[in-house]
């Protein structure tokens, strides 16, 4: 008694779990106009047009038993082409859905929920900017299980097929409403039918075949493609990955449909006679393709298959649909080439037009270094060459700060190179009036000198820099921007240049340290940095390449460092980066300038009293087993350095080994 107690519970409790299941069921009776005052349908509100601007109708739909969450969680899914859904949006108030969409006769639509899968589809009758409403409902379902007593039995639920028993003579149906329902099973030529009330206690239920009538016999048919659909006596029998359908029928003449996408559909009949038949049933196909081979002219023109872009040459097409097609072939500078053409069953369709050159050679000149726009597109700087298709043109010379000129021209197709000039645009000018302390100064606007103060001078219009510059004074330079027919008036007098000597701390916005060399003029020098720091000259991944980076310089450390940074594995070479990390005019010292640093006494004991004096990191003592290194290569794995003990020497050590680097800076 337990053990049949323990069954029972194993067979009622899975059931039970998959028992209760939720759908959607749309109410196309309830489906009726707005009533606005006297005007049935009309909307108080405007309903837009959709994207190809026809008019739209609206659909305020009250979902029953389902919560503003869940409806905010539901789609529209349109059935067939040409209706486009321009709203979907929940309701302020209530348990409603409104949408906006294509108004047309015959619309088909449902609603699909993740949760609670799809509605029933509903076919209304939509009028342009007219507002109607819709009642749906979630209904409680059941999944109920059907045992014929036999596997393989076709079973019917309310007349709709719902699949074949499994091998223990069962089939599970979900999504079945409560009360009263039909159920039919049929195998070959067996067939039986109950009424059964569907309640949540009463789910499932026998309808047993007397399987002593008849002995069906086995249909192995094999189709290709593998994805077909296969009905057979108007029921759908799917085949599985191999593409193979193995059912038994009974004995006579039974019809078959095979059909598939892009296929010819087949239609016949076959005859079971008491033993099992095979059958192998390859579709024709109802396609082809459209190649177009590259060649020189060819090559990158863009392709269009009925009016719908597919690629460029060199093209082969995807499956084109027998029948006929339009081919439309595009590319600059030459006559389109249009074709009809006629795709065959599974055969490829080769397409090699011949393009007919439609442009012309011009060459544009503005007199200077405007560019040249034609129909408002940038070409280039005058003087510009090059070819255009045939058309008419207008030419265009720009420049920030020139009024624009332009001329009308027609390019024509041939060989001959057409000239065109464009009158040169004329400059917008304003006015600067520079004077200074002391006079004479030279005037510079970008770069270029105007003339020395005091002085007024037209500029073109637009942003400048100007710097005014005198020997013996800190150059002055201002951003300025000039207007049409103004006068930017500056007057300005100019600081000292401080002078140096070595020893000297040296500060300058950001950029800090002492001075170790100065010219004659005591204004410009060399800075050497506050702290240093232990680093190898390279890695040693580089030295074990032995690659010469051309840092052979033994006066300019800046021209060795740049050499280094520019190259693209920079990463490497961990001094150089220390030192350029500072700001771009820092560097690794050459050979020379670390041996004035480092060997001349008095530079040596300037620098460090001031390093003192400032907390920076002082140079290391002469005597000290320490090395420093230059940026001055002395080969594939060798850099020049200079060494600390006895009395300070010139040294050559490994690249990949550490020593200490101090970065250099010239002011």
């Amino acid at each position: 008694m337990k053990r049949l107690l323990l069954l029972f519970l194993c067979f009622v409790m899975p059931v039970m779990a998959m028992a209760q299941q939720r759908s959607i069921e749309i109410d196309a009776q309830s489906f009726a106009p707005v009533q606005q005052g006297a005007l049935t349908g009309v909307a108080i509100d405007k309903i837009q047009p959709d994207h190809s601007k026809r008019p739209c109708a609206r659909i305020k739909m009250r979902i029953n038993r389902m919560s503003r969450a869940d409806i905010d969680q539901l789609s529209v899914k349109i059935v067939g082409g040409n209706i486009a859904l321009m709203r979907r949006e929940v309701a302020t108030e209530g348990n409603g859905l409104i949408l906006e969409m294509t108004a047309k006769e015959q619309t088909r639509f449902y609603l699909h929920h993740d949760k609670y899968g799809d509605s029933n589809e509903v076919t209304l009758n939509l009028e342009g900017n007219k507002e109607y409403r819709l009642e749906a409902e979630l209904r409680l379902q059941q999944t109920i299980i059907i045992n014929a007593g036999v596997e393989g039995a076709d079973v019917y639920l309310d007349g709709e097929y719902k699949g074949l028993t499994n091998s223990i003579s069962e089939i599970t149906i979900g999504d079945v409403s409560l009360g009263s329902h039909v159920v039919r099973v049929q195998q070959n030529s067996l067939q039986r039918e109950m009424n059964i009330e569907v309640t949540p206690a009463n789910i499932s239920f026998r309808v047993e075949l007397n399987t002593a009538q008849s002995r069906p016999q086995w249909l192995v048919l094999q189709v290709e493609p593998k994805d077909a659909m296969v009905v057979i006596d108007g029921n759908v029998c799917p085949a599985d990955a191999q593409g193979f359908v193995q059912r038994a029928f009974p004995n006579g003449t039974h019809t078959y449909t095979i059909s598939a996408k892009d296929y010819h559909t087949e239609s016949g009949t076959f005859v079971i006679a008491g033993e099992k038949i095979q059958r192998n049933i390859a579709l024709r196909p109802a396609y082809g393709w459209l190649s177009i081979p590259e060649s020189e002219i060819l090559n990158g023109a863009t392709v269009y298959v009925d009016n719908t872009l597919l690629g460029t040459v060199p093209f082969k097409s995807d499956k084109l649909a027998s029948g006929q097609h339009s081919v439309l072939i595009v590319k600059e500078l030459y006559k389109n080439a249009e074709a009809s053409i006629t795709i065959s069953d599974g055969e490829v369709y080769t397409y090699t037009p011949t393009l007919v050159a439609n442009y012309g050679t011009v060459t544009i000149n503005a007199g200077g270094d405007f560019d040249i726009y034609a129909n408002g597109r940038l070409l280039g700087q005058s003087p510009w060459s090059g070819k255009l298709t045939a058309d008419s043109y207008i030419f265009e010379a720009r420049k920030e700060g020139y009024e624009p000129s332009s001329v009308t021209r027609t390019v024509v197709n041939g060989s001959a190179v057409q000239s065109i000039d464009i009158p040169a645009p004329k400059a917008i000018l304003g006015y600067v009036t520079v004077v200074s302390s002391p006079a004479m100064a030279t005037v510079m606007v970008d770069g270029k000198t105007i003339g020395t103060t005091p002085l007024t001078e037209g500029v073109v219009v637009g942003k400048h820099k100007l710097s005014i510059v005198a020997d013996g004074y800190t150059t002055y330079k201002k951003d300025i921007y000039i207007t049409k027919d103004c006068n930017e008036e500056i007057n300005v007098t100019l600081s000292e240049t401080p002078k140096y000597k070595v020893g000297d701390y040296y500060v300058d916005g950001k950029k800090k340290g002492v001075v170790f060399y100065v010219d004659a003029t005591g204004q410009h020098g060399k800075i050497v940095s506050l702290d240093q720091v232990e680093k190898e000259w390279c890695t040693k991944k580089q030295w074990d390449k032995g690659i010469v980076v051309d840092a052979s310089s033994n006066s300019d450390g800046k021209a060795n460092t740049d050499k280094v940074m520019s190259r693209s594995d920079s990463a490497e070479y961990y001094a150089f980066v220390w030192c350029r990390a500072k700001g771009k005019d820092w560097y690794l010292p050459a050979f020379d300038e670390l041996k004035l640093l480092l060997l001349d006494n008095s530079v040596y004991q300037a620098v460090n009293s001031t390093l003192k004096k400032h907390r920076g990191d002082r140079l290391i003592d002469i005597g000290e087993r320490e090395w420093y290194f230059s940026s001055t290569e002395y080969n594939g794995r060798c850099a020049r350095g200079v060494a600390m003990e006895d009395d300070g020497s010139a040294e050559v050590g490994y690249k990949y080994a550490s020593a200490y680097v101090r970065a250099v800076s010239a002011f």
